[in-house]
């Protein structure tokens, strides 16, 4: 029978062990876990280029649906929403346009995944005409169509991706700077062309009630909007609308 110092001994011991094997066994593990890339799921083509140019080299950017199809008549699929337990956060656009990710996070295995609101705080324009009849939007959800709310989203994104990611975090921020800078200029391009112009007074006419925010960040207003609704072709009748009639224009 051990005497009681030789237990204390022998608990002293295997104390040891364990905290010398827990500190072991956790200091891969929190290294694995810092190194680890950030996988980040994205509803929309735009939104690819913003994470894309956003993160650069230091994470994965994955997106929930596969190419070819079309986000307004999209409906989940089971591989598609199995995707999603695999990602660490989803960008959302969050106004309308990716409506079917919410159905998708609430029927996958994480429900409670992070999810980054795009258009957090961004001017929106009101959706118009059938669009907005018809799908019960009060907002036009075609945000990335505008420079300025581009730029902002990005930036939204960049802060929310660089609490999610401390250490990459400062890489975030220049980047997002970087790419608005890029975006900046291309605007600068496209405003000097158009008031070189030889006729300033333009009438837009648009197949997809869509571009109003690009439009207006250029002083042009949508005449008229060739599409009903998304994907609906428009009647006889309606193309003989005098606003749609481009042959009237003068």
């Amino acid at each position: 029978m051990p005497s009681s110092s030789q237990r204390s001994l022998l608990r002293g011991l295997l104390v040891g062990l364990l905290v010398g094997l827990f500190a072991l066994l956790l200091t891969p593990l929190t290294c694995a876990d810092q190194a680890k890339r950030l996988r980040i799921g994205i509803t929309l083509h735009p939104y690819y280029s913003y994470v894309a140019n956003i993160v650069g080299d230091k994470a994965d950017v994955v997106p929930l649906i596969p190419a070819g199809f079309n986000p307004h008549a999209y409906e989940p699929r089971a591989e598609d929403i199995k995707r999603i337990s695999g990602l660490d956060v989803i960008v959302l656009n969050g106004v309308g346009h990716d409506d079917f990710a919410d159905r998708m996070i609430a029927a996958g295995e994480k429900p409670n995944i992070p999810v980054i609101e795009a258009n957090e705080n961004v001017p929106l324009l009101a959706a118009t005409g059938t669009a907005a009849r018809g799908a019960g939007k009060v907002v036009n959800p075609h945000t990335f169509l505008s420079i300025s709310a581009s730029i902002a989203q990005v930036n939204n994104i960049a802060r929310e991706l660089g609490k999610l990611d401390p250490d990459n975090a400062k890489t975030y921020t220049r980047n997002a700077r970087a790419y608005g800078k890029r975006l900046r200029q291309m605007r600068a391009e496209a405003l000097a062309k158009l008031t070189q112009a030889p006729n300033a007074e333009l009438r837009v006419a648009t197949v997809h009630a869509a571009y109003d925010y690009l439009l207006r960040e250029f002083g042009l207003e949508v005449t008229a909007v060739v599409e009903p609704a998304h994907g609906i072709e428009p009647s006889p009748s309606q193309l003989k609308k005098p606003s749609i009639n481009c042959a009237s224009w003068t």
